[in-house]
C-alpha cells in the first residue's frame, strides 16, 4: 500500500490527492487507501507528504489527512488505562493521614 513509484517516488496516497478533477472521487479513493492502512506522513522525492499537495481548496481532505496524522502522533502512553493502578492524581490515598 505505501510502495512508492521510481520517478517521484510517489505513494498511491500522493497520487490520489493529486487528482484534481473530482473532489468527491480523491475523497472517496484518500478513505479506501486509508483504510487498507496507506501512511500519509511518507515523503515523496521532493520531501513532500500526500498532505501537502492537497488542493487548498479541499478543507475536507486536508482536515481527513490532518487528523489521520495526528492520530499516529498518540501512543499507547497518551491514552488513559482505567485498569491502571498507577494514581497520578497526585493524592498521597495510602488510608493514612499526614498527622500520623
Amino acid at each position: 500500500m505505501n510502495i512508492k513509484n521510481r520517478l517521484e517516488e510517489d505513494t498511491p496516497l500522493h497520487l490520489a490527492v493529486a487528482y484534481k478533477d473530482d473532489l468527491d472521487v480523491v475523497l472517496a479513493v484518500v478513505e479506501s487507501l486509508l483504510d487498507c492502512e496507506a501512511d500519509p506522513r511518507i515523503q515523496n522525492k521532493n520531501q513532500l507528504m500526500s498532505l501537502q499537495l492537497v488542493d487548498s481548496m479541499n478543507k475536507e481532505l486536508r482536515d481527513l489527512l490532518q487528523q489521520v496524522i495526528a492520530g499516529y502522533q498518540v501512543d499507547r502512553h497518551d491514552i488513559a488505562n482505567d485498569n491502571d493502578n498507577n494514581d497520578d492524581d497526585g493524592d498521597d490515598d495510602d488510608g493514612l493521614s499526614d498527622e500520623e
